[in-house]
């Protein structure tokens, strides 16, 4: 489950704080590069965290028949 950057708080969706930290913070509505640099700051951690939690991306050959190609050569 993701967390709010600031307060740890549980969030649901991909939001990187909670209502309640993004009105006490100043940032309700408003865009992620008229942020803080302290709170973007937060926000990275918290994305990266996020990327360690998920794991690689693992998409099979299937899906990309130039890399099946590159992977294992040409066949008939």
């Amino acid at each position: 489950m993701n967390c709010c950057c600031v307060c740890g708080r549980n969030i649901t969706g991909t939001s990187w704080l909670c209502h309640k930290c993004a009105k006490d913070n100043g940032v309700e509505d408003v865009a992620y590069a008229d942020w803080p640099d302290w709170l973007k700051m937060f926000a990275n951690q918290e994305h990266a965290e996020r990327r360690r939690e998920a794991g690689p991306l693992e998409i099979p050959f299937s899906m990309c028949p130039e890399a099946e190609m590159l992977a294992y050569g040409e066949w008939d």
